[in-house]
């Protein structure tokens, strides 16, 4: 039923709130994507030092500095990642002196192993948490959109933002906001996509090629490279799982016989649409973090 407003119809809103949802997932996922590149030192926010850290081992690293001491399975709950995977990612860390494994150092149970940050790991979260701080200008003007198209919000000014539970003195304010809008994130689209590797905000690659798919039409093969900040290759790879999903479609070029391009199935605009409905759905637990990693940042820059 549409119902009148000064300002315009339920329709009309409704249709503003979309766009601005999308709007911001496309956003946010671009900042993860050149965040992870500065990681790797291919951007031109990269940090002088080369950590090349995937987004998934910062989180790691951040959450032990948050936290404290954090034995391996209780990262790997946090992280929602097999104990495997989470092996792997801490022996990394280790191998780069960013964490350290000790054994015995808990008191109720001397063969618990433990994992902790390093200075190291804590120089590598204030390096990214200034890459953070200069690629936000895109993802704080998707925020305020979507928190001034809402009635209830938390407050954009005065206060401060809630405290992380953890030691006294941490760093990384504006990660932590950015990792727990991650979390929410992830959580909602893993209700409506499922296990579908390529589409989590965690590694929002398979978002972004789905978003501009359905924003803009079918696109060619080689533009997908540029579009999530990888290799003609790897970007091949990501179309090829996102083919065998069903979500997407090679199809032929007419102006250029040689040329691929690629384009959604009814399948893949249904998912990324779900996708969106989802965040959307998910503003109330959403827009705080929202708002405090918006304070965080205007912090940063006063």
């Amino acid at each position: 039923m549409r119902g009148a407003y000064p300002w315009g119809t339920v329709d009309e809103l409704g249709l503003r709130m979309r766009q601005h949802v999308e709007a911001m997932v496309n956003a946010f996922c671009r900042l993860v994507v050149d965040l992870e590149r500065a990681m790797h030192g291919e951007s031109p926010n990269a940090p002088a030092e080369r950590w090349s850290l995937t987004t998934p081992e910062l989180g790691i690293v951040l959450a032990l500095d948050q936290f404290g001491a954090l034995r391996p399975g209780t990262i790997a709950e946090l992280g929602g990642f097999s104990s495997g995977a989470t092996s792997k990612m801490i022996a990394r860390l280790e191998r780069d002196g960013l964490v350290v494994r000790l054994v015995g150092a808990h008191a109720s149970d001397r063969r618990a192993v433990e994992v902790r940050v390093t200075d190291r790991g804590r120089e590598a979260l204030q390096d990214f948490e200034q890459v953070v701080i200069d690629l936000a200008d895109e993802v704080v003007r998707s925020f305020d959109l979507v928190l001034s198209s809402t009635e209830v919000h938390a407050p954009l000014s005065g206060g401060q933002p809630e405290d992380v539970p953890g030691p006294a003195g941490v760093v990384g304010s504006v990660l932590a906001q950015l990792y727990r809008f991650l979390s929410v994130a992830d959580g909602c689209v893993l209700e409506v996509v499922g296990d579908i590797g390529v589409l989590h905000p965690s590694d929002p690659r398979g978002i972004l090629v789905l978003g501009e798919l359905d924003r803009v039409g079918s696109m060619r093969l080689g533009e997908v490279g540029p579009l999530v900040g990888r290799s003609r290759a790897s970007a091949t790879s990501l179309v090829d799982h996102l083919d065998a999903q069903g979500l997407l479609r090679r199809v032929g070029d007419e102006e250029d016989g040689r040329a691929v391009r690629i384009d959604l199935t009814p399948v893949g605009r249904a998912v990324i649409r779900g996708v969106h409905a989802a965040v959307a759905a998910a503003l109330p637990a959403l827009q705080p973090v929202m708002a405090e990693l918006r304070l965080e940042l205007a912090h940063a820059a006063s």
